[in-house]
């Protein structure tokens, strides 16, 4: 995608975790007639952000999805390695990162993200005042930053909070609600069926 503020985004599926609390592979976790990262994958696509990539998946995952996998550069290390391995792998000036699990995630919220980017800030999703970092437009930029996180053994994604310059842009709960059980992933497609 490029924006009129001279932005170029390529858009990232987080998909590397272990899905331990859903007890199947979550990004193939059926949500309506698609798995749940192909659903994330077209909402990102819908936003007029191409191409989207997915990150971490096994091959046949990736394969299941419809995307290109890009290896995790650094295995079961956390999101916040997820975001790195996303930041190296385009060239524009943007990524926008998001989680394998945000069902209810809309082209509206992702293009909000993207037109509040600005050169060195990032812009988060956030809900009443609070970030949430599974949604984001990262400044290629900050790669460096979040390299150095990493090889320092930072895992957490809320530590980008700290590490870098952060816009909360304020967007629907539902766009960011994530589905980290099988119960959940139900009590939200009911939610989002209403």
């Amino acid at each position: 995608m490029s924006g009129s503020a001279g932005l170029s985004v390529g858009g990232a599926v987080l998909a590397g975790g272990q899905s331990r609390r859903f007890g199947s592979t979550k990004s193939l976790a059926p949500v309506g007639d698609r798995p749940m990262g192909a659903k994330v994958a077209a909402a990102i696509r819908d936003a007029g952000i191409d191409p989207v990539v997915v990150i971490g998946a096994s091959t046949d995952a990736a394969a299941k999805l419809g995307l290109v996998l890009v290896p995790d550069q650094f295995q079961a290390q956390g999101p916040l390695a997820g975001t790195a391995t996303a930041l190296s792998y385009f060239t524009g000036t943007h990524v926008l990162v998001a989680a394998c699990d945000l069902p209810l995630i809309d082209p509206r919220t992702v293009k909000q993200l993207v037109a509040n980017a600005s050169a060195h800030t990032a812009t988060v999703a956030a809900v009443g005042g609070e970030a949430q970092v599974s949604l984001g437009c990262w400044p290629r930029s900050m790669y460096r930053q979040l390299l150095a996180a990493v090889r320092d053994g930072e895992r957490r994604w809320r530590s980008l909070l700290d590490l870098v310059d952060v816009n909360l842009i304020e967007v629907s709960p539902d766009s960011v609600a994530d589905a980290d059980d099988e119960q959940t992933l139900f009590d939200l497609m009911a939610r989002g069926d209403q």
